[in-house]
């Protein structure tokens, strides 16, 4: 029998995790779902944990890959679903136990709605909450927010209509991180996505995960998401190809993109505003205006950051996942 829900969870290398993140799946008090399980080539001993795991409950099924990604990972637990709904899960967080229900009861009220995020808690290694993260309310906020880059549904938290994920193109393999900001992207030029204010997520503090080991390339995917939602609004179509072509090679895929200004430009605004490399956003905002890029606001960045000055506003992408 189709289950209502389709869990998507892909796991690398965390055994220290991995069970306490499942049974937060398994104890939600909605129990018509199934649990798709990705070992994207662990070597730490999670394929044992993974093997117990799916022995004690039938809902849950297990695929192993060698090493991908996790993007590359998310398509193919999304190849394997059946539920109506694709509900996230990272390997290090944990759902509280009536997320899914609260999910499909808004999604089975709201029709337009094709995919909804929680509210989430912040915790430390040792579970104490560090802070609260509320995504924006209403479907008109939730797409000013990802076109401003203030702020994305937590990744982990999202449940979405299967269907119509699947119909925007779903998880696009080139972006390596920022994949769900992609999406988000191109699903809400077509639909709504809203949040719940409720808190049904523990999103997992951690120091060595993506958000911080790997923040310039979350930049630039970003900024390249971006402006790709710049290009289809003026084109009808933006340069995916370009860049799965370029096989990671950014400086490749920006020589060939005809609105690399506007990437450098965002890319520059992004690390003016976090304050961390100041240097790097001068760097930036100038290459975008040696390509052309000669908007009021980047001329204006551009000398900001000349006069080392510290950004005047709030952070990038507050609510954005470490994926």
């Amino acid at each position: 029998m189709t289950p209502v829900v389709s869990v998507i969870l892909a796991v690398y290398n965390d055994r220290r995790h991995i069970e306490r993140a499942v049974r937060s799946i398994l104890d939600q008090t909605l129990v018509d779902f199934e649990l798709i399980l990705v070992d994207d080539g662990s070597t730490d001993g999670t394929h044992l944990i993974l093997d117990k795991l799916a022995r004690s409950d039938t809902r849950i099924r297990l695929f192993r890959q060698s090493r991908q990604g996790l993007t590359v990972s998310l398509v193919s637990a999304m190849a394997a679903a059946q539920g109506q709904y694709l509900a996230r899960q990272d390997s290090d967080d944990r759902s509280r136990p009536t997320r899914f229900a609260h999910q499909v009861a808004f999604l089975d009220a709201h029709r337009a709605v094709a995919a909804v995020g929680t509210a989430a808690a912040v915790v430390d290694d040792d579970g104490r909450q560090v802070r609260i993260i509320k995504g924006e309310r209403g479907p008109n906020a939730v797409r000013r927010s990802l076109l401003s880059m203030r702020s994305a549904p937590v990744h982990g938290s999202i449940m979405m209509r299967r269907e119509l994920v699947t119909a925007a193109g779903g998880y696009r393999p080139a972006f390596t991180v920022s994949q769900d900001y992609d999406l988000w992207l191109r699903l809400s030029e077509c639909y709504d996505i809203d949040n719940l204010p409720d808190v049904l997520y523990e999103w997992h503090l951690n120091p060595t995960g993506v958000y911080s080991t790997r923040r310039a390339e979350q930049l630039m995917l970003g900024s390249i998401a971006w402006a790709f939602a710049r290009e289809r609004r003026d084109c009808g179509r933006d340069s995916y190809h370009l860049l799965e072509a370029a096989g990671g090679d950014f400086e490749l895929f920006l020589s060939r993109f005809p609105q690399c200004g506007h990437v450098h430009a965002q890319v520059g605004e992004l690390l003016l505003r976090s304050g961390d490399t100041p240097g790097d956003a001068r760097r930036h905002l100038r290459r975008a205006l040696l390509a052309g890029c000669l908007k009021p606001k980047t001329i204006a960045l551009f000398g900001w950051s000349a006069c080392r000055l510290p950004w005047p506003g709030g952070t990038p992408m507050s609510a954005s996942p470490r994926r």
